[in-house]
């Protein structure tokens, strides 16, 4: 199945404000959260190499050296802006191959609804429609 990358950082992004609470505060529904966010971190290790290549790539460079600031971060000229922001675009625009995450006990997810599309099972939302 395929995904686009920005649907990815979405859920990442769902995901993570789902698990800002200590975790002896945790719901059960949390605690699978945070077991689903574990099974997705090789993604999102492709996601961030395939960005930190971007980064470099179009970075200035001097003598053969990639010119870093002071505060070590990358610099770049206005024509390494604008390929890096378009490349950064395309990139997050871009798909990949998802490999739908099988649940086999779904209790306390279905609060997540934005797991739809991502684990096997559908989560009924309460939308009115008119």
């Amino acid at each position: 199945m395929t995904k686009k990358w920005c649907d990815f950082l979405a859920l990442t992004r769902n995901i993570t404000s789902c698990l800002q609470v200590s975790t002896e505060d945790a719901t059960k529904g949390q605690k699978k959260l945070a077991k689903i966010l574990e099974i997705l971190k090789p993604y999102n290790e492709d996601y961030n190499s395939k960005r930190d290549e971007i980064l470099v790539d179009f970075a200035l460079e001097e003598n053969g050296r990639i010119v870093l600031n002071e505060k070590g971060d990358y610099v770049y000229d206005k024509d390494g802006i604008k390929g890096r922001d378009k490349a950064l675009l395309s990139l997050y625009n871009s798909e990949f191959e998802y490999k739908v995450i099988e649940l086999t006990r779904p209790d306390n997810l279905e609060p997540y609804t934005f797991l739809n599309g991502w684990v096997n099972l559908e989560f009924l939302t309460d939308e009115i429609t008119l």
